[in-house]
Parts: structure tokens; C-alpha cells; sequence
């Protein structure tokens, strides 16, 4: 009776009501699909490098195992009865034989067995004593201590062990890097085990020292991939990959240059140096590694004084991640506006039903 008194109350009424129930779907169901992407992105980045940061942990254990295994492995010839026998009665031949062997069992890039003083015994010829690098890490083990580290040897310590031609590397231009007025790196990162023979008197009568060469060592950083790269850790287009640093150079890797080459010699960000070499933290983010993007993490190398040295890396390709949110995310919005249409649909007819038939 209202409506027929008061012209156009009708249509007014409609409309206004029309407005109210459309009014959350419109407004908030948009709101609600930007809230859930963003929400849906940061969760989904925040997982993935929680899973980086466990990923580099994993190197770093392995790191330090394998350390531990090549110590392990010097020991066990240091202390058999063979071995010592034929130090004992100085037999040349026999001591030669032992090392040669461990050498190439162990994977060791050098093996030498010194006196207490670090001059190479049975090796180098008459006149010609050669002495090993020294430094605090050997001043331990001619104090009788077994030791292993990380040590840096220059390019005269690699030339007398003959390893420096395998440590010559010319430095790529990277996008980012610290500007370096450097061409070449020509030091060589080394694990570095020492095992003191210990005489009946207590006193050291010879030291065991080994040292495996991480510049260009594929076997090393292929073996700690897999380890924290295993089948079904990675969708199947994605890669793990894991770098040795020697401060911001690549000097052994699995992260592709081009198809079929490694990229040695191309160095990381100025924002990850300064942040890992430069202030000893840990780093992770998205980062944009020699040619594509990867979910990254880097931590510093300390060698056997303290001092950070390098740097080790654990990351993935990210496009297939990134590709598996982003269709997540097409579906979401999919559903959403589906959901809308509908909403709109019944709210619609909702009203006409409860006004009546649509009338001016």
C-alpha cells in the first residue's frame, strides 16, 4: 500500500537492497583474493627458504664429515703396524708404496710423511729437502695433535706440491659483483689433515700430511649435491647445486655456465659478499645465480685460524617453483570469480523474489 502511494518507493527500495547485497561480494570478496595471494606468496617464499637454510645445513655437516673422513683415513695408516714397522727401520720403498696407495684410495691431492720439523722424508732426492707449508695448523700437529682445517695455500706452497696449474683461474665478468681490478685466481683452498706418529718416548718421530685441493674438484661438490639434493627432494625441473667459495670466486661448482660447462671463475653479488664474507652472516633470498634465478643460501668458510676464507652455497632453480604458485594462484582466482558470479547470480534473484517482478 506504501509503495502505491508513494511513487517510485518501489524501485528506490530495489535498488538500495540490490546495492547492500552486492555490496560484500564486489568489495570483499576481492579484498579477501589480494589478501589470500599475498598472504599465499610471502608462505610460500618463507617455505622455500626455510627448506634452503636445511639444505645448506646439510652441506655444512657434510662439509665438515668429509673433513673428518680424510683425517680419519690418514690416522688409520698413521697407526698400522706395517706402516710403522717400515718407519721404524727406515724402509723407503714400503713407506712410498703406503702413501701412493692411500693417496689414490682417499682421493688425497697430496700425502706426505714429514719430520717434526715439516722437511719431506724419503722424497725430493739427496740435497733437495723440501718442507711443507707451515703454519699454526702444522705447529699442532708437530706438537703431537691430529688436526684437520680449512687452509689456503699460496701459489708458491701449490708450485712446490705441483698443484698450481690446477688452480689457475681466470675471473668472468659477473653482473653485480664488486668491481676487482684481479684477472686471475691463483690460490688454492685446501682441506688440510695432519696425523702426528708418535715414538716410544712420546715424542714425534714423523707427522702425516695430506691435503685435498678443492679448486675445480667436481667430485667434492657433486658429492655433497647429492647428499642434500636426493631423489624426490626437487620437482623434476629444478636443480640443486653447491658451491665453494674462495672469498667471492667460484672455484667449484655445479651451477651451469652454459650447457655442458660449470661456472668456475664467475664471482657472487657485492650484496652476498659483504653480507657473508664481509660480516660473517648467513644469506638467503631469491637471488639471480650466473644466469637464472635461484632460491639461495650462503654461509662463510672459516679456515683453521678463525678467519673466513670463502664462502658455501646451497640453492635451486626457482622457475618451477615459481611456475607451480603462480598456476596455485590461477586456480584460486578462478574459483573466486566463478564463486562471485555466482554470489551475484542469487543475490539478484533473490531480490526479485522477494519484491516481486521488476517494474518502473
Amino acid at each position: 500500500m506504501l509503495f502505491r502511494l508513494i511513487p517510485g518507493a518501489r524501485k528506490k527500495l530495489r535498488n538500495k537492497l540490490l546495492v547492500l547485497g552486492l555490496f560484500p561480494i564486489i568489495l570483499l570478496m576481492p579484498v579477501a583474493l589480494a589478501l589470500a595471494i599475498y598472504w599465499g606468496t610471502n608462505f610460500g617464499y618463507d617455505q622455500l627458504f626455510l627448506k634452503v637454510n636445511t639444505d645448506l645445513s646439510v652441506a655444512h655437516d657434510a662439509f665438515l664429515r668429509v673433513q673428518q673422513d680424510y683425517l680419519d683415513e690418514v690416522s688409520r695408516l698413521g697407526e698400522s703396524y706395517t706402516f710403522r714397522s717400515a718407519l721404524k727401520v727406515a724402509d723407503a720403498d714400503v713407506i712410498a708404496d703406503h702413501v701412493r696407495a692411500l693417496r689414490e684410495k682417499a682421493g688425497l691431492s697430496y700425502l706426505h710423511v714429514t719430520d717434526a720439523a715439516g722437511y719431506w722424508l724419503y722424497e725430493g732426492g739427496p740435497g733437495s729437502p723440501l718442507q711443507s707449508l707451515q703454519s699454526a695448523l702444522t705447529a699442532r700437529a708437530q706438537a703431537g695433535e691430529a688436526v684437520k682445517g680449512i687452509e689456503l695455500f699460496t701459489p708458491q706452497a701449490l708450485a712446490v706440491e705441483g698443484l698450481l696449474a690446477r688452480v689457475i683461474l681466470p675471473l668472468i665478468p659477473t653482473p653485480y659483483a664488486m668491481p676487482t681490478e684481479r684477472t686471475v685466481e691463483d690460490r688454492g683452498m685446501m682441506i688440510r689433515v695432519l696425523y702426528p706418529i708418535i715414538g716410544a718416548q712420546k715424542d714425534v718421530v714423523a707427522v702425516l700430511d695430506g691435503g685435498v685441493l678443492l679448486n675445480g674438484n667436481f667430485g667434492f661438490v657433486d658429492t655433497l649435491r647429492d647428499l642434500v639434493y636426493g631423489p624426490g627432494s626437487l620437482p623434476p625441473q629444478s636443480i640443486g647445486t653447491v658451491t665453494v667459495f674462495l672469498e667471492d670466486v667460484r672455484i667449484s661448482t655445479n651451477v651451469p655456465l652454459k650447457e655442458g660447462e660449470r661456472a668456475l671463475g664467475t664471482r657472487v653479488s657485492r650484496e652476498v659478499r659483504d653480507d657473508v664474507f664481509g660480516q660473517g652472516n648467513i644469506w638467503s633470498n631469491l637471488a639471480f645465480v650466473v644466469n637464472d634465478w635461484y632460491i639461495s643460501a650462503h654461509e662463510p668458510i672459516y679456515d683453521h685460524q678463525g678467519q673466513r676464507v670463502g664462502m658455501l652455497y646451497a640453492g635451486f632453480l626457482a622457475d618451477p617453483f615459481q611456475l607451480r604458485l603462480w598456476q596455485a594462484f590461477a586456480t584460486l582466482v578462478m574459483l573466486f570469480f566463478a564463486l562471485m558470479f555466482l554470489s551475484v547470480i542469487i543475490v539478484v534473484r533473490g531480490r526479485v523474489r522477494s519484491l516481486g517482478p521488476w517494474k518502473p
